[in-house]
């Protein structure tokens, strides 16, 4: 059932980034932009950059953006990468996939 979840989760977002080929692209351009040692991975001081740049007002503080963070880390690196970023930015959608898919059964 898990690895059911793990992979209809897969191609709804596969399916969000091949249909949203420009969101996807803005939100990689975003990340890429505050990724400052480019090694594919955003450390708490770029996260706080890019959710500066998303607009969240007031800034986030030290605790909110620890949270965020811990939130994003799928992995438990402490950094985010593009595919935890993007999986994050997806979740309404892949939600609303899956509860539309519970409903059919």
């Amino acid at each position: 059932l898990q690895m059911d979840r793990i992979g209809f989760i897969k191609a709804r977002m596969d399916k969000m980034a091949a249909e949203g080929s420009q969101e996807q692209a803005a939100v990689r351009a975003a990340f890429q932009k505050f990724d400052e040692n480019n090694n594919g991975e955003m450390d708490i001081k770029e996260f706080q950059a890019l959710a500066s740049e998303l607009g969240t007002d007031p800034p986030l503080r030290e605790g909110e953006l620890a949270e965020g963070l811990a939130q994003l880390d799928q992995d438990g690196t402490g950094q985010i990468s593009f595919d935890e970023l993007w999986a994050w930015w997806c979740r309404e959608e892949v939600e609303k996939g899956l509860a539309a898919a519970r409903a059919k059964k």
